[in-house]
C-alpha cells in the first residue's frame, strides 16, 4: 500500500486517539488512520506535535519533515530502531572508503546533470550539451561540472517567455 504524505501549513494541534493522528484547528477536526502515513511535513511556527503523538509516528515508520522560516525543509526525524540493518547502513556510509564516496558521488552529479538537461529540452524545446557536461564529471566532480551545468541550466529561468516567469533565484529564497 502507498503511504500517504501530510503537509501542514497552517497553525494545528497534532495528538493521537486509537492508533489515529487527530488534527485540530480552530475550524475544524479531523483523523487520519497513522499507518496510512508516510512523511508528515510540518510547514508552520504555531503546530503542536504531542510526544506521544511523535512516538506513534516514529514507530510507525512515519518521517517527520520539519520546515524552518524559509519554508525549506530543516530538519528530519527518522525511526532507528524498526529494523535491525539501519544501524548497519549508517555504519557502512561513515566507515565507507573516500574512493568509494567520490565514485559516489560522480554518479549523483551524472544523474543530476542528466536529469537537468531533461527538463530544459521538455522547457525550451531544444537540444542542449549537458549530455555531454555528464559525461565529463570525473571522481569527486574534481572538474566542477555540476557547477557548470548549474551556471548554464539557471540562465534559463529568469526568461520572461518561459512558463517559470516570475521565479526569482536567490540563496535564501
Amino acid at each position: 500500500m502507498l503511504k500517504r504524505t501530510i503537509l501542514i501549513e497552517n497553525k494545528i494541534s497534532i495528538t493521537t486517539k486509537n492508533n489515529q493522528l487527530v488534527l485540530k484547528s480552530e475550524m475544524k477536526e479531523s483523523c487520519i488512520p497513522i499507518e496510512d502515513i508516510g512523511f508528515l511535513v510540518l510547514d508552520h511556527n504555531e503546530i503542536y506535535l504531542s510526544i506521544p503523538a511523535i512516538n506513534l509516528l516514529v514507530d510507525n515508520n512515519t518521517s517527520i519533515v520539519i520546515c524552518g522560516k524559509n519554508h525549506l525543509p530543516n530538519g528530519m526525524l527518522l525511526n532507528l530502531n524498526s529494523h535491525h540493518i539501519q544501524q548497519e547502513i549508517f555504519k557502512n556510509q561513515i566507515e565507507a572508503s573516500i574512493p568509494l564516496k567520490k565514485q559516489l558521488w560522480q554518479q549523483t552529479i551524472i544523474e543530476k546533470i542528466k536529469n537537468q538537461g531533461k527538463l530544459l529540452e521538455k522547457i525550451t524545446d531544444s537540444k542542449n550539451s549537458f549530455v555531454f557536461l555528464a559525461s565529463k564529471v570525473l571522481s569527486g566532480d574534481s572538474s566542477n561540472m555540476e557547477g557548470v551545468a548549474a551556471q548554464q541550466y539557471w540562465k534559463y529561468f529568469p526568461q520572461p517567455n518561459l512558463e517559470f516567469d516570475g521565479i526569482k533565484r536567490e540563496r535564501y529564497g
